[in-house]
């Protein structure tokens, strides 16, 4: 197995340092880039000079007009031979975000390479302006006609590449996983007599933070001692930071920033309820899955979410969490209300939270589904 990337970025960089090194990861990882010169006679010239020097002289049949068409001549084809030589005769290429597969649909609807495509779509990579809709739509025709199967993270996801033109027949659905075994319930909780309430996002429009900061002070308002952490940054800050201020709620929330993995599996283990903000953004735009959701769940805590875009498939209303409508930042603070009132229940449903995941959301689920599909392509069905 190789890793492509068109960047390889510093371990210390990465949220799963656990996984790569484990697996060793960054020794199989490999960086490409875009070959491709913009000046034609470049782009002639240097093809010869690569043929003559490194690669097949066969490549060059790419070049012809007559099979391959302006994508042929303008020596797309050639560079993407020459940018995926190391891999080409590789039998499943597995593309993470449909905005990537463009080169590889290229070459196999093009015959050069005969390794099966198998596309995950994880949202941002299906969600368009109306503006863009079609255009979208139709520039994905030849992934959706060439890729032999896709998978999307939940049904919500699903449904939108089905819009957009995915065939039924080729879509599954597996979820993002988490390890269940790195995120999980703490032995103990430090008290503080507060309740103690936990975010993490990008501080942008679509997670949806200022929603979650008014159902503190809400909460607030009502007399209750409360703590809430948001973990992230992001263009948002300011306006998060001038909320917060004109709420009068600097002493119960804190903007920590961005935080490694460590910082954050600590902070959901310490927290007594999570709360996930996410609604839509200024495109419409929601989260497909909401991966922190799970991972939340999976150390044991109760969720209160809104009911918008693929978070709903990722808990159970009433038994892990509750959902409220999309923007009700009060009726999410009600159901706050209600399992800080209520100890039992919200023991209740940290228990069932953590059953729901790892029954449902765990990495060993996830890649056993995710095998089955490799088995499936690879035996040609």
């Amino acid at each position: 197995m190789s890793v492509i990337v068109s960047k390889k970025n510093d371990l210390s960089n990465s949220s799963q340092s656990v996984l790569i090194k484990k697996y060793n990861l960054s020794e199989r990882t490999y960086e490409i880039k875009n070959l491709k010169p913009k000046n034609l006679v470049v782009i002639y010239t240097k093809a010869i000079w690569l043929v003559l020097t490194k690669y097949p002289i066969n490549y060059l049949k790419t070049f012809n007009f007559f099979k391959y068409k302006k994508t042929g001549l303008s020596g797309r084809l050639f560079y993407d031979l020459i940018a995926l030589h190391p891999f080409i005769d590789a039998d499943i290429f597995h593309i993470q975000f449909g905005v990537y597969a463009e080169p590889l649909v290229r070459l196999k609807k093009n015959g050069l390479i005969k390794g099966k495509l198998l596309v995950t779509f994880h949202g941002y990579d299906v969600h368009f302006i109306k503006e863009t809709f079609h255009s979208r739509k139709t520039s994905y025709q030849d992934l959706f006609d060439f890729v032999s199967m896709f998978t999307a993270n939940t049904k919500y996801l699903a449904g939108l590449l089905l819009h957009l033109g995915c065939s039924a027949s080729r879509l599954e659905i597996v979820p993002m996983g988490v390890d269940i075994n790195y995120f999980k319930t703490p032995d103990e909780k430090k008290t503080t007599g507060k309740t103690k309430l936990v975010s993490i996002g990008r501080l942008v429009k679509l997670k949806g933070h200022e929603l979650g900061i008014k159902a503190v002070a809400e909460l607030v308002r009502k007399g209750y001692q409360i703590h809430y952490e948001i973990i992230g940054d992001g263009e948002e800050r300011k306006n998060l930071e001038l909320l917060i201020k004109k709420l009068g709620l600097q002493k119960e929330i804190a903007l920590n920033g961005i935080k490694d993995h460590e910082y954050i599996r600590s902070a959901l283990q310490q927290a007594d309820l999570y709360l996930m903000t996410s609604t839509y953004d200024e495109s419409g735009r929601r989260e497909a899955q909401g991966l922190v959701t799970v991972e939340a769940q999976a150390c044991g805590l109760p969720v209160c979410a809104f009911n918008s875009g693929g978070v709903p498939y990722t808990m159970l209303d009433g038994e892990t969490g509750f959902l409220s409508e999309e923007n009700d930042y009060m009726d999410m603070a009600h159901n706050v209300e209600k399992l800080i009132k209520d100890i039992g229940l919200r023991k209740k449903m940290s228990a069932r939270a953590r059953k729901f995941v790892v029954e449902n959301y765990s990495l060993e689920l996830s890649s056993g589904k995710m095998n089955k599909l490799y088995k499936l392509l690879l035996s040609g069905s």
